[in-house]
This record gives C-alpha cells, structure tokens and sequence, in this order.
C-alpha cells in the first residue's frame, strides 16, 4: 500500500511558518567556482536551498543564479547578507537576498484605448 502526503511534513511547515525563507540573486562575471561557492555558503550558514536557476550568457560573459532556500538554523536575512561579503567580493557580484515573507509592491495600470 502506498500513502501520499498532501501537506508539508511538520518540519517543513514550522520553517515556512517561521519566515524563514530567503532568495538570493546574484549576476557577476563568469567563472568557475560560483556556483559551489554560493551552494557550500548556504549550507554553512543552516540553509537548505529548495530551488535553483542560473544562467551564464556567453554573449556578454554574464552569469546568473536565483536561489531559493529555507533556513533551517535560524540565520536571519543580515546574518546572510553579513556573511555573503566576502564571497561576493571575491568573484564581483551584484546580489541580494530578499525576504520571501515580504510582499512586493506592484502597480497594474490599464488603458482603455488599444495600442
């Protein structure tokens, strides 16, 4: 017999509860290393990262990656932005976490005319 869950495991739902999940994006120069550094950081620092996307445009020599992650120990968002510094300075990011449990301000403006 087979059970399925609907519902997050109780651990899971307590970190979500708690306000406990961060983004991190970043852009800076292509080069080995970035990724595993981001990733070895995060895990240091009680993050489990629960998605991940980056992109590397060749055109430009640009790298991309967003993660999202879950603290698990409770690091806050300036714990991690405190201690990203040195990894940021060491490949010349651009980054930021931002809090998820913060909402984005968004305007929809509408015309009534077509375009």
């Amino acid at each position: 017999m087979t059970t399925v869950l609907s519902t997050p495991a109780p651990a899971a739902a307590a970190a979500v509860a708690a306000g406990d999940r961060f983004t991190l994006t970043v852009r800076c120069p292509t080069t080995r290393g970035i990724v595993a550094a981001i990733s070895t950081y995060l895990a240091d620092s009680g993050c489990n990262i629960t998605d991940s996307a980056q992109f590397d445009d060749q055109l430009t020599g640009t790298f991309f990656m967003r993660v999202s992650v879950t603290s698990q120990t409770g690091s806050t968002i300036e714990d991690l932005r405190d201690g990203f510094t040195a990894i940021s300075d060491r490949f010349g990011m651009d980054h930021a976490f931002h809090d998820d449990a913060v909402k984005t301000k968004v305007i929809v403006m509408v015309s009534r005319f077509g375009h």
